[in-house]
């Protein structure tokens, strides 16, 4: 049995982990271990879609907790796809998309104009288009689409699997295989145990998404796990739309137009249980079929796209709707980062860095508090 000390074990190795092992580094940390299972993480299951904002519209989180929060979150999320996009700026596969909310229904219309307004007066930059502004590209659009809903800094499609090589590169040495693995919490740090496999730390960074909750099984009741899918098209259009990340039908349909390219996902309500609970999902065929239909509907010169590969893949949902970033309140060796809500990856990694500079320097000033756990406090370890 392998049995070793370090100051910090990070379990997971998808966008989260290889970013806080990646910035670590940088940090001048090298006693540490990313531990991954060798399966293909949610990471490496993403369509590619790096998203700024939040996924749900403006409103929703507005109505939950108020327009300054909203404010915040909204801006961090944009923080977050900011610097994911400095971090992959000279990677080829980068392509920065307008993101656009397709609005498809009455109910959409109402709630897109009471959100514009809302995040034009707390300053960022957005726009709701209908059919007589002739900026908007109706002549792509197919009638079903009402209005446009332009939302701030935008959006990019990326390989992730070229994201998350340039973040192991430097720290390739530090990841290691494991499997089975516990996680036992001790007064003066934690043992993480595996097949042959033990490992004394200080601290341990939880980021193994679905994985997380097997962990640390009080988490079970605030994290659900919900399953969805998305399709990798032969786009045939017979005249390009401009590039473009898009959702429409409230986010049930979310997905990205570019050269070459056509991804389209949702369609979640089609699931049992609309997919609530789904910590390993399938690919649903009545699933692929909607979208396919919707995707018609959406684009006017859109003849027969083929679908290439069809992907499943499980998402998590904090029962507060908000992520989850810092130290457990009574376990301060025990950090998360997960919960993104829809923006995994861009959130992934901003959430990995901001792990490594509370372990570098113990405070990260750019980090919501509103996020730290210890709004869960009522649970007990």
């Amino acid at each position: 049995m392998l049995k070793i000390k370090q100051d910090v074990v990070i379990i997971g190795a998808g966008m989260t982990g290889l970013s806080a092992g990646y910035h670590l580094k940088k940090g001048g940390l090298d006693r540490f271990v990313v531990l991954s299972d060798g399966q293909a993480g949610a990471s490496r299951k993403a369509a590619g879609l790096l998203l700024g904002g939040l996924m749900d519209q403006y409103t929703r989180i507005e109505h939950a907790y108020g327009g300054q929060i909203a404010k915040e979150m909204w801006a961090f999320g944009d923080s977050c796809l900011g610097q994911l996009a400095l971090f992959s700026k000279d990677l080829k596969s980068v392509k920065k998309l307008a993101r656009l909310r397709l609005i498809v229904s009455k109910e959409e219309l109402a709630e897109a104009q009471v959100a514009t307004s809302a995040m034009q007066k707390a300053g960022f930059d957005t726009a709701l288009l209908t059919r007589k502004d002739q900026a908007a590209p109706w002549e792509h659009l197919g009638q079903r689409v009402l209005a446009i809903h332009r939302e701030g800094v935008g959006a990019y499609l990326a390989d992730t699997g070229e994201i998350l090589e340039k973040l192991a590169s430097p720290i390739k040495e530090k990841v290691m295989t494991g499997h089975n693995i516990r996680l036992v919490i001790r007064k003066d740090g934690a043992l993480v145990l595996g097949d042959n496999l033990e490992i004394s730390c200080h601290m341990v960074l939880l980021a193994s998404h679905c994985g997380i909750k097997r962990l640390l099984p009080s988490l079970e009741p605030i994290l659900i796990p919900y399953g969805d899918q998305w399709l990798d098209l032969q786009p045939d259009f017979q005249e390009n739309p401009p590039d473009m990340a898009f959702s429409a039908h409230h986010g049930y349909e979310w997905g990205a137009a570019a050269p070459g390219r056509l991804l389209l996902g949702g369609g979640r309500f089609l699931r049992k249980h609309a997919g609530i609970g789904e910590s390993a999902p399938l690919v649903e065929p009545k699933v692929t079929q909607y979208l396919q239909n919707q995707l018609k509907k959406t684009f006017v010169h859109l003849k027969n796209a083929k679908v290439k590969s069809a992907q499943a893949l499980a998402g998590l949902r904090p029962c507060d709707e908000l992520p989850i970033i810092g130290p457990m309140f009574t376990h301060s060796q025990i950090l998360l980062s997960t919960g993104y809500m829809g923006s995994g990856l861009a959130m992934g990694f901003a959430g990995g860095k901001a792990i490594s500079e509370l372990i570098l320097t113990g405070r990260c000033t750019w980090l919501p508090d509103k996020l730290h756990p210890r709004r869960l406090r009522t649970l007990e370890l």
